[in-house]
């Protein structure tokens, strides 16, 4: 957030404060601005990513309704995955996250979710395509909260609720992303045909 110099000029400026606490509250507090702003953009594409991972399973679920190989029971499992892993993973983190870190576990949790997210692109059957998800869950569930909470640790209190709200924003941005990406490869053209060429 500011180098070592400007560090230490600020420990002396405010040295007369022998609190720990008070000390990186001044720090946080005199950030410089494009830090602050680019470290909330990373964290809202995190929030982003996340609502990817949870919008794209109602566009999949649209198009395996026309498929006569997968079950009712099956398709049920799928739509709970997610929230099923997001449960445990949400609860698992918060904890997690106060004793490793929000940071680290953030990371941890945005891995997951995209590994997860790969996974599933690349399963093979049902079967593991539901297993994929509840673990995507689990890395939905361990980002989200986190993403807030460390926001809330590091951002200038002057500023905190406005980067706060973007991040918030950003769950929008990834969900129009994520129909504008499924209206091109699974959409229909105004002539009736397929947007992506090649797509059944």
């Amino acid at each position: 957030m500011m180098n070592i110099d400007e560090g230490n000029g600020l420990l002396n400026q405010f040295e007369k404060f022998s609190s720990p606490n008070k000390i990186i509250d001044l720090c946080i507090n005199h950030a410089r601005p494009m830090t602050t702003l680019i470290m909330a953009l990373c964290l809202a594409l995190g929030n982003a990513a996340d609502a990817v991972e949870i919008m794209c399973v109602g566009f999949i679920m649209t198009e395996m309704q026309k498929s006569d190989n997968i079950s009712t029971s099956d398709k049920e499992f799928l739509s709970a995955a997610v929230f099923l892993g997001m449960l445990f993973g949400g609860v698992t983190c918060g904890y997690l996250s106060d004793i490793f870190g929000r940071k680290y576990c953030l990371l941890v949790s945005l891995l997951l979710n995209a590994t997860a997210g790969l996974a599933s692109a690349l399963s093979p059957n049902i079967d593991i395509l539901i297993f994929c998800r509840v673990i995507g869950g689990i890395g939905i569930g361990g980002s989200v909260p986190t993403v807030f909470s460390l926001g809330a640790e590091i951002f200038p209190s002057n500023v905190r609720g406005k980067y706060l709200s973007i991040i918030a924003a950003f769950w929008m941005v990834g969900s129009i992303y994520t129909a504008l990406a499924a209206w091109i490869m699974l959409g229909d053209n105004f002539n009736g045909g397929k947007i992506l060429p090649g797509v059944d």
